[in-house]
């Protein structure tokens, strides 16, 4: 396909590159870069991912949906575009930190719009963790080796959980795994560009 008609989405644990990568395929491609809406919210409630876990879980909850909801709405608009994030970073953080607050009818919910994202999408990008360079504390992220590695396996956990649900709720051409070794984000932007134009998509 034509990359530059492309709509992508890179999804992992924090700290692992997607934003500058994100923005470099952007330029690169011409394509419209669509960002997380998370930290903005964050900020409204006066938390970062570091803070939420002492917020009172109703309160937390609620921002989690808030976040939810305006990823889904950000991501449901027509036309090209490359974000650094997707509803399934979004789920999984959901899970994480409100999932005793979080009701079946609610989970369903989500689990609909998630599926509806992911076959709208041309390709699916996975960053792995752990990147291959130290991740920078900028006060918001959760850096702690531990927790990031648990999300990183629930994230691909549920892709293969979604996959089953659906019954290959993937995007057009797939899920692609990053390779641990590509560090420069040159050669990373080149290899997601080889599978957009060959259509060589690891699923």
């Amino acid at each position: 396909m034509n990359p530059k008609r492309a709509r992508i989405q890179l999804t992992g644990a924090g700290g692992t590159g997607k934003t500058v990568l994100a923005h470099h395929l952007a330029k690169e491609l011409g394509l419209n870069f669509r960002g997380s809406v998370a930290r903005g919210i964050f900020e409204e409630f006066g938390e970062t991912h570091k803070t939420q876990v002492d917020m009172a879980p109703e309160r937390r909850f609620e921002m989690q949906k808030r976040i939810n909801e305006a990823t889904h709405a950000k991501f449901i608009e027509d036309g090209a575009f490359i974000s650094d994030r997707s509803l399934l970073d979004n789920f999984v953080y959901m899970l994480a930190y409100t999932g005793r607050h979080v009701d079946m009818d609610f989970l369903g919910e989500v689990m609909e719009k998630l599926v509806a994202e992911l076959r709208s999408l041309d390709m699916l990008v996975v960053v792995p963790w752990p990147p291959p360079f130290e991740v920078p504390d900028d006060g918001f992220r959760e850096t702690f080796a531990g927790d990031q590695m648990l999300f990183q396996c629930a994230l691909e956990g549920m892709l293969n959980r979604i996959h089953a649900f659906a019954g290959g709720a993937l995007p057009r051409l797939g899920v692609v795994y990053l390779h641990p070794e590509l560090v420069r984000v040159e050669d990373r932007a080149a290899a997601l560009i080889g599978h957009l134009t060959a259509g060589d998509i690891k699923k």
